[in-house]
């Protein structure tokens, strides 16, 4: 069976396959953007310069925020978001998010960094 039958059973046998697959796919797409919505921060994102600021758009996002830490020019919070603990480091001089360090259960880093 197919997904577009799934989604819409009472659409007319007569409604053609590409408005078919296009609604299938604009549904498929609104159902996905609440999830997308609390996916966290990503490089670039504005959350602040200062530490309330930025503690408050971290929750906001979904972060349970754990340390901050001011070191090498850069505001460097750690933080966990479903479970996964996350460094994030953010330019002092415009509160975006420069870089994104995730840290599996080996202790082992995978980064990611603007620039």
């Amino acid at each position: 069976m197919r997904v577009s039958n799934l989604l819409f059973p009472n659409l007319p046998k007569e409604y053609n396959m590409p408005n078919k697959k296009i609604l299938t796919l604009t549904t498929a797409i609104a159902m996905l953007v609440p999830a997308l919505a609390h996916a966290g921060v990503s490089l670039g994102d504005r959350v602040g310069v200062e530490e309330a600021e930025i503690r408050a758009n971290l929750e906001k996002a979904g972060y349970k925020v754990k340390e901050f830490e001011f070191e090498d020019g850069e505001i460097e919070v750690e933080a966990v978001l479903d479970g996964q603990e996350i460094e994030i480091e953010i330019s002092p001089s415009t509160g975006k998010v420069a870089g994104l360090e995730l840290e599996d259960d080996d202790h082992h880093k995978d980064e990611c960094k603007d620039g």
